[in-house]
C-alpha cells in the first residue's frame, strides 16, 4: 500500500487564509454584500463559498493568474509546517494537501511543493465544498484506503476531525 500523508492549507501549512486574500484581491461591491451577509449571519460558510466562488468563476478560470497567485502563496507558507510533512514524507510516499479553498489554486500551490492538491470546485452544477465532513470524503474517494496507509495528517480546525482521525498519526496545529 501507498503511505499517505495529508496537510490542511489556510491555517496550518499557510500562515494566512488564502481564500480571504483572494476575495480582497478582487474586492468589488458584490463580494462587499456577500461578505457583509456572511458577516451578520445572513449566509452559512458553504453558502457564502459558493456565492463567492461562482462571481469570481472568471478569475478562477484564468489558470497563469491562479498560477501566479499560488507562486505567491509559496512566501506565505510556515516553514516549521512544510518540514514537518516532508520529514513524515517517506519514500513512495503521497502527500496530499486539502483545503475548502478553490482547488484552481490549491492543486497549482501543491504541486509546486511536490505534493497533491484538492480544494473545493463546482462539479455538475453543484458546489463541493471541502470543508468538515466533506474534506475527509473528497480524501476517501480520491485516494481509497485499499490503496492507500493513511500515515499521518495535520491540520488546525475542530472541522477538521474527521478526516483527522483516518490516520494512524495526526497533529491538530494551533498556532500561537
Amino acid at each position: 500500500m501507498i503511505p499517505l500523508n495529508a496537510v490542511d492549507l489556510d491555517g496550518t501549512l499557510l500562515r494566512t487564509d488564502s481564500f480571504r486574500a483572494l476575495v480582497v484581491r478582487h474586492l468589488d461591491p458584490r463580494l462587499v454584500a456577500l461578505a457583509g451577509a456572511r458577516l451578520l449571519r445572513g449566509l452559512d460558510r458553504e453558502s457564502f463559498a459558493a456565492a463567492v466562488t461562482g462571481h469570481l468563476a472568471p478569475v478562477l478560470a484564468d489558470v497563469a493568474l491562479m498560477e501566479r497567485f499560488a507562486r505567491e502563496l509559496e512566501s506565505r507558507l510556515d516553514p516549521e509546517v512544510l518540514a514537518l510533512v516532508r520529514a513524515r514524507a517517506g519514500e513512495g510516499a503521497v502527500t496530499v494537501v486539502l483545503s475548502a479553498s478553490p482547488e484552481e489554486y490549491v492543486a497549482p500551490l501543491a504541486h509546486r511543493l511536490g505534493f497533491e492538491g484538492a480544494g473545493s470546485r463546482w462539479r455538475d452544477g453543484r458546489y463541493l465544498h471541502c470543508h468538515g465532513e466533506r474534506k475527509r470524503a473528497v480524501l476517501l474517494e480520491r485516494f481509497p484506503p485499499g490503496l492507500y496507509r493513511y500515515q499521518f495528517a495535520i491540520a488546525d480546525s475542530r472541522f477538521d476531525e474527521p478526516l483527522l482521525a483516518l490516520f494512524a498519526e495526526s497533529v491538530r496545529h494551533r498556532r500561537s
